[in-house]
């Protein structure tokens, strides 16, 4: 009935780091509901990906300059056109969702030099994202509204 974690003095931030990312992960996902919800929302982004013939790693952990680990949604490879590029997905864009999207983001921009990164918005029968989108626009990162993915197939395909 209790999480535990087994850390020394030495690892003992980066392991309650781990943990924290994994309980708020999973609680993403208490807003999937199976009755409406036939699949989540990563694999509906999985299947865009195969079908528009984008290139990607799913689940990819980068260590960022804070020295904490990331878990990225898709890491797409660099190309001739485009540098590597990061994507996260956000099924229910609130603010901690988003928050910790962008703080990724940041913590690896001085690391992956020339990364771009991407946050993929589902806006399927949800209110409008306004604030989430503007919070990412703020820092300049592309953010992806799932209705409107197709404009973005191009860029992130090659």
């Amino acid at each position: 009935d209790a999480l535990t974690l087994h850390a020394s003095t030495a690892n003992f931030s980066f392991r309650l780091h781990s943990l924290l990312q994994a309980m708020l992960t999973v609680g993403n996902l208490f807003f999937t509901n199976p009755a409406s919800t036939k699949k989540l929302f990563w694999e509906d982004v999985c299947e865009w990906f195969d079908s528009s013939g984008v290139r990607y790693n799913p689940s990819m952990k980068v260590t960022g300059k804070s020295g904490y680990d990331h878990m990225f949604d898709f890491v797409i490879p660099k190309s001739r056109k485009y540098p590597e590029r990061f994507v996260q997905t956000v099924n229910a864009p609130d603010k901690g969702a988003v928050s910790r999207a962008l703080f990724s983001f940041i913590d690896i921009a001085g690391i992956r030099d020339g990364a771009r990164c991407y946050v993929i918005l589902n806006d399927q029968d949800k209110a409008n994202p306004t604030n989430a989108l503007t919070a990412i626009d703020n820092y300049a990162y592309p953010s992806i509204l799932w209705s409107k993915k197709d404009d973005f197939k191009e860029e992130l395909a090659a």
